[in-house]
């Protein structure tokens, strides 16, 4: 039996935080038994994409500090800062980090389109041995995971509502001079908008 955790982390690369982020860590803090605090990890670099293609570190943290700004429960952890653009963030890592840091591991949230490849995440296994996961829905992902048949008692996939908005997207429309009015915090959309757009 998997005892009751104190805490959880939202990673991701979050190029730029949108509102589809802010309403799953908000529906899923509501889903979890009561936590200490639900941590946002901007990733330092991602296993999946290359130094080039992220906006730095410094920015995405200050979007992401912006954009959850008094909601209770939320805070921003800067766990994978430093990390170094050129050197892939793995979640095995960001784990031990926590564990030294809050004498604990954390409950991992992601999303269901990121199970279905779980198992094949660094040191996967070793993972699960740690923590469990919260698995938020998307669209396009349905059937049962490799990870939910190998972990049945590990995964949880929650009946959150499909909110299908994207960070490629997101630049997307800027490139193309569209409005992203109500796909991110109207407080950083200025700030996004410049940014991408350079």
């Amino acid at each position: 039996m998997t005892s009751l955790k104190n805490y959880a982390i939202f990673g991701g690369s979050f190029d730029p935080i949108h509102n589809a982020h802010i309403i799953i860590a908000q529906k899923i803090l509501e889903f979890l038994p009561p936590l200490k605090k639900l941590y946002i990890v901007p990733a330092g670099c991602s296993p999946f994409k290359t130094g080039d293609e992220t906006t730095p570190y410094a920015v995405r943290y200050s979007w992401c500090k912006q954009a959850f700004s008094g909601i209770n429960g939320i805070d921003i952890l800067d766990i994978e800062k430093g990390t170094g653009i050129d050197k892939p963030s793995y979640t095995i890592d960001t784990l031990n980090r926590f564990k030294i840091q809050f004498t604990e591991y954390p409950v991992i949230i992601i999303g269901q389109d990121s199970l279905q490849s779980f198992h094949r995440w660094k040191d996967a296994d070793k993972i699960l041995e740690k923590t469990t996961l919260a698995v938020y829905k998307r669209k396009n992902s349905s059937g049962i995971s490799e990870t939910e048949k190998r972990y049945p008692d590990r995964v949880t996939v929650y009946d959150t509502s499909y909110i299908e908005i994207s960070s490629t997207e997101i630049r997307e429309r800027i490139s193309q001079g569209k409005s992203i009015r109500g796909f991110v915090p109207q407080s950083i959309e200025d700030e996004i908008i410049k940014h991408y757009s350079l």
